[in-house]
């Protein structure tokens, strides 16, 4: 299923288009790195809604150290841009 994002002020609409789900994740590694200053791959889950396509979970994996700090701009950043619940993020083992 292919999906497109745009900002909207600071959150994220998901829309129908022709951005794929990788699309998504390699926009929102890059908006990690820059805001949160951590390497991460993601691994977005989406749904089919009543209003369209939504992010339901997202998989984080660390690509180097992983501090408090860090990982809690992460979970803003995923939670804000995606609106999903912060149990929805699960964390992988970090990658030297």
């Amino acid at each position: 299923y292919e999906i497109s994002a745009c900002l909207v002020g600071s959150e994220m609409c998901i829309r129908d288009s022709a951005q794929t789900e990788e699309e998504l994740s390699r926009r929102l590694e890059d908006a990690c790195l820059r805001e949160a200053g951590i390497r991460v791959k993601l691994r977005i889950t989406l749904c089919r809604t009543a209003e369209g396509v939504a992010a339901s979970a997202v998989q984080v994996v660390p690509q180097g150290a992983l501090t408090d700090a860090r990982k809690q701009a992460v979970e803003r950043l995923l939670t804000a841009q995606l609106q999903l619940e912060p149990e929805s993020i699960c964390w992988g083992e970090a990658v030297p």
